[in-house]
Formats: C-alpha cells, sequence, structure tokens
C-alpha cells in the first residue's frame, strides 16, 4: 500500500453548534479508499494450498471460504489476503478508521487560513510549511468542516465562514459541499509488516466463491416474491439467505428487484442484514445496510454501471418500483439514469448491449425448487 502524508486539520471538542476556539494540524499518514481501491489487486487466482487473511470489515460470508480454503487470522501465515477499500475497520493492530474525513484541495484551504488569519499568522506559515512535504489534497474532521463552514473560527481576525468565502469571495470552482469518506492511517507497529503476502480487493474471492452458487433467473425470482409475499415471517429470512447464497453477477437484477420491492420486510431485518453473509451481497451491489429502507433510483443505478449491468430492459424494470418518485430532471448522468419522457428513448451513452452481459436461461435452473 503506497501511504502518503497528509495534513489533518481538527479541533478540540465542543458543542456542535458553537465557533471553533482555535485550529489544530497534524500529520498523519495514510491512503483514502480510492486510493487503496487503486493500490490493491482485482484478479486473484487461488493456489492448491491457500492460507487466507481478511482485514477487519471484509465481508466475505466465511462459511463459503472454508469450504474451499483455510482461513488464518495470523498475518504473517497469510498467502493471499483480502480488504474491503469501503469497508475496513479500525482494530487495535492494523488501522486506525477516521470515519468521517472531508478531503479538501490544500492549496484553497490555505488561502482560505491566509484570508482569515492573515498571510504572517503562525497557524498560516506552519500550515503552508507542512503542505510543502504533505500530499496536496489535505484532510479535514466533518465536524470541523462544519463549525467552518457555518460558523468561523473565534480567533480569527476576520471571522469569515469558509461557504461564505468560498460561494462569495473567491468563487472557487470546487464543492462547498464534499462528501465525508473514510481515511486510514496504519496504527504505530501495525501488523501489516508481517504480511508477505499479496493483497486483494474482496471482490476477488467472491468471484471464486460464487462459481456454483444459486443462480435466481425469472422463475426463481417469481418463487421468491411468492415467498416474501407471505404472513410468515420467516420466510422473508428464507428469502434474505437464499439471496445471499446466490452467484451476484448473474442472479443481478434479479436481487436489485427483490431488495427494492422488499426494502421495508428486509429492512426490519437488522439482525440479518447485519449477517456477514448478507453484508457481502451489499457490499457487492454498493448498498449499505443503514440504506436498505430507502433503497433510491441513484444507488441501483450505480451498482448496474459498477458491473456493467446498466441495460435497458434492466433500467425498465427496475424504474417500474420508482414510479411517481422523484427523479431530479436537471440530470447529473452519473448519478442516475437520466429518461426522456419515453422510457424507450432511455440515454444509450451509459447503456451496455444485452448481449455483453451474462442473462441466465430458466432452463438451466431446474434444480432449485423450493
Amino acid at each position: 500500500m503506497n501511504f502518503k502524508k497528509y495534513i489533518y486539520i481538527f479541533h478540540e471538542f465542543n458543542r456542535r453548534h458553537d465557533s471553533i476556539q482555535e485550529l489544530k494540524i497534524n500529520i498523519k499518514r495514510g491512503i483514502t479508499p480510492d486510493e487503496l481501491k487503486a493500490d490493491i489487486a482485482t484478479d486473484w487466482i487461488p493456489d492448491k494450498v491457500e492460507r487466507i487473511y481478511f482485514f477487519p470489515g471484509c465481508s466475505v460470508p466465511r462459511f463459503k471460504v472454508r469450504e474451499k480454503f483455510s482461513v488464518t487470522i495470523k498475518p504473517e501465515y497469510a498467502t493471499s489476503a483480502f480488504i474491503s477499500p469501503s469497508g475496513l475497520q479500525t482494530s487495535d493492530n492494523m488501522f486506525d478508521v477516521y470515519n468521517n474525513a472531508i478531503p479538501y484541495d490544500g492549496k484553497i484551504f490555505g488561502d482560505y487560513l491566509a484570508r482569515i488569519y492573515g498571510d504572517n499568522h503562525h497557524f498560516v506559515i506552519k500550515y503552508k510549511s507542512l503542505l510543502l512535504n504533505c500530499d496536496d489534497k489535505i484532510i479535514i474532521n466533518e465536524d470541523t468542516q462544519y463549525k467552518l463552514q457555518w460558523n468561523g473560527t473565534v480567533d480569527a481576525v476576520y471571522p469569515i465562514r469558509l461557504y461564505d468565502w468560498m460561494l462569495n469571495e473567491n468563487k472557487h470552482e470546487v464543492d462547498a459541499y464534499p462528501d465525508a469518506e473514510n481515511f486510514y492511517c496504519p496504527v504505530p507497529n501495525s501488523d501489516l509488516s508481517k504480511l508477505t503476502c499479496d493483497i486483494y480487493n474482496q471482490d476477488a474471492i467472491l468471484k471464486i466463491l460464487n462459481e456454483d452458487s444459486l443462480i435466481i433467473n425469472e422463475k426463481k425470482y417469481t418463487e421468491l416474491r411468492t415467498m416474501a409475499n407471505s404472513s410468515d415471517e420467516e420466510n422473508i429470512i428464507l428469502v434474505m439467505e437464499l439471496m445471499s447464497n446466490a452467484d451476484y453477477a448473474k442472479s443481478f437484477v434479479y436481487l436489485m428487484l427483490l431488495l427494492k420491492e422488499f426494502e421495508k420486510p428486509i429492512g426490519n431485518r437488522k439482525k440479518e442484514i447485519n449477517h456477514v453473509n448478507f453484508k457481502a451481497l451489499l457490499t457487492y451491489l454498493s448498498l449499505e445496510p443503514r440504506t436498505i429502507k430507502n433503497i433510491s433510483l441513484e444507488m441501483l443505478t450505480a451498482g448496474m454501471k459498477k458491473h456493467k449491468q446498466f441495460t435497458r430492459s434492466n433500467v425498465q424494470r427496475i424504474t417500474q418500483f420508482f414510479i411517481g418518485e422523484h427523479i431530479n430532471p436537471g440530470g447529473d448522468f452519473e448519478a442516475g439514469p437520466v429518461l426522456k419522457p419515453d422510457l424507450n428513448d432511455t440515454l444509450d451513452d451509459y447503456m451496455v448491449e444485452e448481449d455483453e452481459i451474462h442473462i441466465p436461461e430458466d432452463e438451466n435452473n431446474d434444480n432449485f425448487n423450493l
């Protein structure tokens, strides 16, 4: 992993809506989720003898793994290691995870500091000196960013809010509301140094584990819908279990349809949602347990694009569950499917041809009966 040095801006804790008394600065050696994803391998060819290590936060179903491979909790014994770029969790021997980190352009933030404190202020001089030896992007604690946006700092010579400065004074063409993301820093004496094997994205092993899994086709989808619509609550748990054990890629559109249609009853099963098997499915579909009760069209579209399943027929099937819901007509093409008045005129620039993806045929899967 290629760790970089980042400036980390924060403040001592006080009440949410109070102004910041004083900004503080640290240097942290770490990596962002996007950088981590770019650093690790995505294709894994297992050897005959494998001892697999999972980083904390990996959502790979362990029972499936143990059917084919040995698993170790000691990184020094591992032959292959797997990590979740978006789900890595804090652990005593690997990483500290800052869950509410805001990425900012270091130069732009330095200009803001110079404006509110003055060019010769000791904090500004320290910041600009440190930035020379750090990444151009800095990390700001989310609560600190919130306070700077709306309250500013008490010790500033010119108490200007970051929001006002960005939009009105400097008019920088940057996002005034960047999203929070995770930021990963190895702990002192991290066990990372004990890993001598390659590190892979967890999706690489999920492909192997799903090779012999259930394929949900039109027929099986209809059967699962019948089960989920029954009055027996245990049936929804069984449906979730079958979904968890399906071949994600070959059952893709039907899994999304089931999740959206039954988002409320599935969302009410807190224990089952947070089971490692079901979480693996959600991770694959780019969803999170906390969003299950309110799955948006944009969420499903992101999953379709990620897995090259953004076809005309898939869009038509998914959008049936969003009739009457507001879709932004302004059209952020990357956020979701932008539809013309006629659904058949869905913009083609983002479409994948149907023959480029696997569409399961009913006759190949008659070995599964409920």
